[in-house]
């Protein structure tokens, strides 16, 4: 079930970077001009922080928190 669930997200956050971060060079880039500010090391909305997020897709907590923000960019919460 892990392994359906990793390869889910893995294939859904491929398709979603051409859409959700086309303005930026990378995922990460993204992060740094939108989202930083609000989910970083001085403030945590939501007790979200993403500063510290390695941008690789190699354990299925990161994937989950790429979910997460492809969830809230996608139902326009952030």
């Amino acid at each position: 079930m892990k392994l359906f669930r990793f390869l889910s997200v893995s294939a859904l956050l491929c398709l979603c970077v051409n859409g959700a971060f086309a303005s930026a060079s990378s995922p990460l880039e993204f992060l740094k001009t939108h989202c930083i500010s609000c989910h970083g090391p001085d403030k945590q909305k939501g007790d979200r922080r993403f500063d510290d997020l390695s941008g690789t897709t190699d354990s299925i907590d990161e994937l989950e928190r790429w979910q997460e923000i492809l969830d809230m960019l996608n139902l326009e919460d952030m």
